[in-house]
């Protein structure tokens, strides 16, 4: 589960270039869930938890499948706890 929901960060966020630990990603997945309905603020969560991500920002990003990244992010956060 956590390498799909990696994956999708990666998708989502346009990362190219990281190595979260799984503790990063579970945090990463809790801060979602808890901010369901503000991924700019998830987007600088991820830049302060993993100081060597680096990803591309567009502006007009395509939000429609951040969806499926929250129902993702609740699977995460519930089987970090």
């Amino acid at each position: 589960m956590l390498s799909n929901f990696r994956s999708e960060l990666e998708s989502q966020f346009k990362i190219f270039q990281w190595n979260p630990t799984q503790e990063q990603l579970i945090k990463i997945a809790e801060f979602i869930v808890q901010n369901p309905n503000n991924i700019n603020h998830a987007t600088v969560f991820i830049c302060e938890l993993c100081d060597d991500v680096l990803l591309s920002i567009f502006e007009g990003t395509d939000n429609s499948d951040l969806n499926h990244l929250l129902a993702m992010a609740k699977l995460v956060a519930k089987e970090g706890r």
